[in-house]
């Protein structure tokens, strides 16, 4: 048995609204009323059609309610990531105290060696921008300029669209649509 695709019921109710156009002299002589035949091959195609939207758009929310399942259980587990990288890094913050109070650089073990190990240098502070500015004026080696960058503001832009002011040239305002199940 052969299923019926979307498509098909989309071009059986495509058929059937051609036949009605093809001959809608010969359904105003009759009073507007469409034969027994051609009613039901018009009811079946939009019967077919709907089930058909009904069925993909079930479809639709289950796979979405899948997804967000699957996304809870993402946030489980990053939080029981997170609990057990909390947990290492204050058994680190432990050993670390522990090296420093006994003031031993290394202890090797069978399987690891713990050892105490200098970072790379930090810069610590900061300065205002007006600060930066003034030292970069005056040549400072330390103050790397960054130039500024330019982006749309989209939200005016769509205010001025509705608005019913001009755009600058090679700038449109575009309004798609969305399917929405309920």
């Amino acid at each position: 048995m052969a299923t019926l695709k979307l498509y098909d019921a989309v071009d059986a109710l495509h058929t059937v609204s051609a036949w009605i156009e093809e001959h809608a002299d010969e359904i105003t002589a009759a009073g507007g009323e469409l034969s027994p035949e051609l009613s039901a091959l018009l009811d079946q195609a939009e019967g077919d059609f709907r089930e058909k939207v009904e069925r993909v758009a079930l479809k639709v929310r289950e796979l979405l309610a899948t997804g967000d399942a699957i996304k809870a259980e993402e946030v489980r587990l990053s939080q029981r990531r997170k609990s057990y990288e909390h947990a290492a890094a204050s058994l680190k913050q432990y050993l670390q105290h522990g090296l420093e109070s006994a003031q031993t650089d290394s202890v090797k073990g069978t399987l690891v060696t713990v050892a105490l190990q200098k970072n790379p240098p930090a810069v610590k502070g900061l300065l205002d921008e007006t600060t930066l500015a003034v030292m970069a004026q005056d040549g400072s080696p330390f103050v790397t300029i960054i130039p500024e960058t330019y982006a749309l503001d989209k939200k005016a832009i769509v205010a001025a669209s509705k608005a019913g002011q001009p755009l600058p040239d090679g700038i449109s305002v575009e309004q798609g649509v969305s399917l929405r199940i309920r």
